[in-house]
């Protein structure tokens, strides 16, 4: 991450599906206390579904800079079309938690999903379900963000080792 701040002048954050908190207070702490001069520089922003977990994360976060919470879903981000400019998101084991549809076919598929479908050339088995909410934030990370990182942490079935492949995409 500080890699891809320095590169990208990008000290802005938003961390998606922020849980307890625990995740924001490692990387603010780490920055704190490794790279104080990143650390100045940071704007961080968790954007939740939770008011729960609002409070949970708020208490965590005491005493850092001031940290900024929107309560929001992760397929329909707050933001206008490239608002986010040059940032960071960071979305760390929360696709697997995004709607899914029981799908038979694409044609029950929202249209941007089954475009994306069609250009992948994924094949959706009968009677399944598909992550379509994963898709949806995929889309609106891509629409609120003009340069910097995409940062997704996702880590599958605990017996497969290959689930365990973090995943970036920068701009």
């Amino acid at each position: 991450m500080v890699a891809i701040a320095e590169k990208h002048q990008a000290y802005r954050i938003f961390e998606v599906g922020g849980g307890r908190g625990q995740l924001a207070f490692d990387i603010l702490h780490r920055l704190r206390d490794k790279y104080p001069h990143i650390y100045r520089k940071i704007r961080y922003t968790i954007i939740d579904l939770s008011h729960t977990l609002g409070i949970y994360q708020k208490k965590k976060l005491y005493g850092f800079p001031p940290v900024n919470f929107i309560n929001a879903s992760a397929t329909h981000l707050p933001f206008f079309d490239g608002a986010l400019g040059s940032s960071i998101i960071l979305c760390n084991e929360v696709l697997a938690d995004l709607p899914s549809t029981h799908s038979s076919r694409n044609e029950s598929l929202p249209k941007c999903v089954r475009d994306i479908v069609t250009r992948a050339e994924i094949h959706i088995k009968a009677d399944s379900y598909f992550n379509v909410g994963a898709f949806e934030f995929l889309l609106e990370a891509r629409r609120v963000l003009t340069s910097g990182a995409l940062l997704i942490i996702e880590y599958g079935v605990e017996e497969d080792p290959q689930g365990r492949i973090p995943v970036s995409y920068t701009h």
